[in-house]
């Protein structure tokens, strides 16, 4: 089953069942769940189902990784209202973006043991690279964005 199916095959009773599990989850803090936070925590769910091979290219799966799931659902829940679109990516890492109409583009690649790798394409075409060492330093970028 590749990253599409799985996300598709998500019905409403899924989501109906995923968002009352989070409201009255001990797991996750007490707070106001907007829909694309919700949203993109139940694509962090769907991603943690995909195997070896799941976009055709020999992409290793997610189904061992449930510390970078866990961690990168810290990083969406900690965004509140600055929710990105995120995407599994080939290297086993899960990609979070950002992209205004003027052009510029922030991205974060989240990899296992908490590493995060930040990129920003800013107005004038400038390309910036850093290493982001926690997950408020990534709120922080988000902010400024």
């Amino acid at each position: 089953m590749n990253y599409k199916s799985t996300i598709t095959a998500c019905s409403t009773n899924t989501w109906r069942t995923f968002i009352s599990n989070v409201q009255n989850s001990s797991t996750y803090p007490r707070m106001t769940y907007n829909t694309e936070m919700i949203g993109n925590l139940a694509l962090l769910d769907a991603f943690h189902k995909l195997k070896d091979d799941w976009d055709g290219n020999d992409a290793p799966g997610f189904c061992d990784k449930a510390a970078l799931i866990k961690f990168c659902k810290e990083v969406i829940i900690n965004l509140g209202y600055q929710q990105p679109n995120i995407y599994p990516t080939s290297r086993g890492s899960i990609q979070l973006e950002y992209e205004k109409d003027n052009g510029e583009y922030l991205e974060f690649e989240i990899f296992e043991e908490e590493r995060i790798i930040g990129f920003q394409i800013c107005s004038n075409q400038e390309e910036i690279n850093v290493e982001i060492r926690s997950i408020e330093e990534l709120k922080k970028k988000v902010m400024a964005f």
